[in-house]
């Protein structure tokens, strides 16, 4: 008998999609500091998951749609946090000296 639900990894990879995309928006968040330190990581992991119960969730016959948008989304995203990652620690020492000035501009 086969059921009207779609395979479990095809929903599980777009569950972790949607996670994916929430911790990697609130890792951008200007208004919200020091989160990528914790979403990342975190965006990362279920970027990474997404991914791999994607490419499992295409094994079977039901809900290929939703295994595409899990796979697609976790490259993205991982691609994502490598350049954002390199980008940050590209302008650190940047945004360090300017800190340094500020700091002594205020304090002499």
């Amino acid at each position: 008998m086969d059921s009207a639900l779609p395979n479990k990894h095809a929903r599980l990879s777009l569950f972790s999609a949607i996670f994916t995309l929430f911790f990697f928006c609130i890792g951008v968040a200007p208004f919200l500091p020091m989160t990528a330190i914790v979403c990342y990581p975190a965006a990362l992991a279920s970027g990474v998951f997404s991914l791999v119960s994607g490419l499992r969730g295409l094994r079977h016959p039901s809900g290929h749609w939703m295994a595409w948008i899990g796979i697609i989304t976790g490259i993205l995203v991982i691609l994502a946090v490598i350049v954002f990652t390199t980008l940050t620690a590209m302008f650190l020492p940047v945004l360090a000296e300017g800190i340094v000035e500020l700091w002594q501009s205020i304090w002499p």
